[in-house]
């Protein structure tokens, strides 16, 4: 078995090589400002004869064909295609943006080429036995479907290359949208999308997301992961069974667009979805500004994107610049306690995860009524996805950030089994119990840095600090000037810190910068009113598992 593991890793990874991304020729993304209604009186777009006239006025370029990916109130967001003849589309991109004042930003459509799904290895077909679901006791699913099994209100989009709609133990944990009346070839709920009964395929065009043309075992396990049926004598169950799942396909294979992510994206955040989770391999994407785009709109609009950390066994991916989604890696899934939640060894790990959940081996759905095992970080990302709505579940008024304290915090500690990989796997393995009970610590600070010695030196040319957290802060540090560096011995040297970046829903760690400081014994002071918790309680800074407390960590400085 140690042999076909091998073959099958490394067929995965030559396949991932082959990747490459291209920049279309006559494509480009553009974001309107709300003004695009105002200075030409109209109160909608709609995809019909005059559309490209329209945005061909408002561009102050030809535009041969458009499409409407998403549309915010006044604000929209459309792709546009040019005749070749105008340019090459990131200078013309680039001079749209700074020139016309009605656009807020303009990119080239990127093409994907290759292969983006992670996970794909997959074992001899078994019979569906809950035993075999040996992530399910690892992670306390039974004593937390005890109290929550999850609520039909809450939707988890995901986002896929089809799914078997009709699996015995998947029809009936779709979201329905009971908007729209079937098959009778009319936009009932005016939401762009005729007869989107049930999810949509962006990648064929049409309202079918179901599996085909080889594609939809990806998506079609995933789905069972996360809801699959209970008590129905058949097959697995789902960690959350409760909730709904959103079917939308968006990979076709071997090509993908900005347009078409973006277009899902933005679907999802308008029809409802709380939760996102993408077990694809976002690597390229994460420096695509559409991408960016279409993460920031969930994140803004309060909902949880969950993506796999990838399977490259690599430290600190590229999909690791993002802190607007949650990246998840794989740990061990297995009834033996020694091997029992260690690092997968396929699995990314780095600074920027946020969680870990069971990947390898896990016992889901297949098409046409089948069950198999598969092993990726693409099966443990839908775990933690589905842990939010677990909670938003048992919780249902509290915000995102609120979920993402109590889903960062009700986790237990893999570190004794992981000490290389300290602070590389996130804040903890899922614990589906702790969740819905909310036993949830407050929040901690940490300075790797300066406290993985008794007596921490640092060089006088060092300016800053990287402060991780483990836990999700309510809201944005005070001003500056409330988190110091002091001079230990009564001089009135001090540093003020300035925080570096923004505080999002993914952010698990900032960056401070101070004045250089001269030789001599420090300490870095954070007062327990400088973060709060998104309940409103301060920091735990002395780590008694308390609110209050402040962080005190001295330093030397040579």
């Amino acid at each position: 078995m140690k042999w076909i593991s091998i073959l099958v890793l490394f067929m995965a990874t030559t396949a991932l090589a082959k990747n490459h991304v291209e920049i279309s020729k006559d494509e480009i993304i553009v974001k309107f400002k709300p003004q695009l209604m105002n200075q030409f009186s109209m109160s909608a777009l709609s995809m019909d004869e005059n559309i490209s006239g329209f945005l061909s006025l408002a561009t102050g370029q030809p535009v041969n064909d458009a499409k409407v990916l998403s549309k915010t109130g006044n604000s929209v967001v459309a792709l546009l295609k040019f005749d070749q003849s105008a340019g090459e589309v990131e200078s013309l991109s680039t001079s749209m943006q700074a020139q016309n004042p009605l656009i807020e930003w303009a990119h080239p459509n990127r093409i994907y080429h290759g292969e983006y799904r992670e996970g794909l290895r997959a074992s001899d077909f078994n019979d569906p036995k809950i035993k075999e679901q040996t992530h399910l006791p690892q992670i306390d699913a039974f004593s937390a479907l005890a109290i929550q099994a999850g609520r039909k209100e809450v939707i988890l989009a995901v986002t896929d290359d089809g799914f078997d709609l009709d699996h015995e133990d998947l029809k009936n944990i779709w979201h329905v949208n009971k908007k729209e009346i079937p098959n009778n070839g009319i936009d009932d709920d005016n939401n762009g999308y005729v007869d989107d009964v049930v999810g949509w395929n962006f990648a064929g065009k049409n309202n079918n997301p179901d599996y085909g043309n080889g594609h939809g075992g990806h998506g079609t396990h995933i789905a069972g992961i996360i809801a699959g049926m209970p008590n129905n004598g058949k097959g697995i169950i789902g960690v959350a069974p409760g909730i709904k799942v959103m079917p939308l396909k968006f990979y076709g294979g071997g090509q993908w667009t900005s347009a078409i992510v973006y277009e899902t994206y933005a679907y999802a955040v308008a029809n409802g979805a709380r939760i996102i989770n993408t077990s694809y391999n976002v690597n390229a994407m994460s420096r695509d500004p559409i991408y960016v785009n279409a993460v920031k709109l969930a994140h803004d609009n309060g909902v949880l994107v969950f993506n796999s950390a990838g399977n490259s066994g690599e430290k600190d991916p590229e999909r690791s610049r993002l802190d607007t989604y949650f990246l998840v890696a794989s740990v061990a899934a297995s009834a033996n306690e020694i091997s029992r939640d260690k690092k997968s060894g396929f699995s990314n790990y780095g600074w920027q995860i946020d969680i870990a959940a069971p990947g390898g081996n896990i016992m889901a759905t297949a098409p046409n009524d089948q069950y198999v095992d598969m092993s990726g970080t693409s099966m443990a990302s839908p775990m933690a996805a589905a842990m939010a709505g677990l909670i938003w579940s048992q919780f249902p008024n509290m915000d995102a950030r609120q979920v993402t304290h109590i889903l960062t915090t009700s986790v237990d500690d893999i570190y004794k089994k992981n000490a290389r990989y300290v602070h590389g796997l996130g804040f903890g393995r899922i614990n589906a119990h702790k969740m819905v009970d909310q036993v949830a610590d407050p929040l901690q600070l940490f300075i790797p840095e300066l406290q993985k010695t008794r007596n921490p030196v640092v060089k006088s040319s060092n300016n800053s600090f990287t402060i991780r957290f483990r836990g999700s802060p309510g809201a944005a540090p005070r001003p500056i000037g409330i988190i110091s560096v002091d001079h230990q011995k009564g001089s009135k040297v001090r540093r003020r810190m300035r925080i570096q970046q923004n505080i999002n829903l993914g952010t698990n760690q900032i960056s401070y910068k101070y004045d250089a400081l001269p030789a001599g014994q420090y300490a870095i002071v954070v007062p327990q009113d400088s973060f709060l918790d998104p309940f409103g309680n301060h920091m735990d800074g002395d780590y008694d598992g308390r609110p209050g407390g402040n962080l005190v960590i001295p330093f030397t400085v040579e």
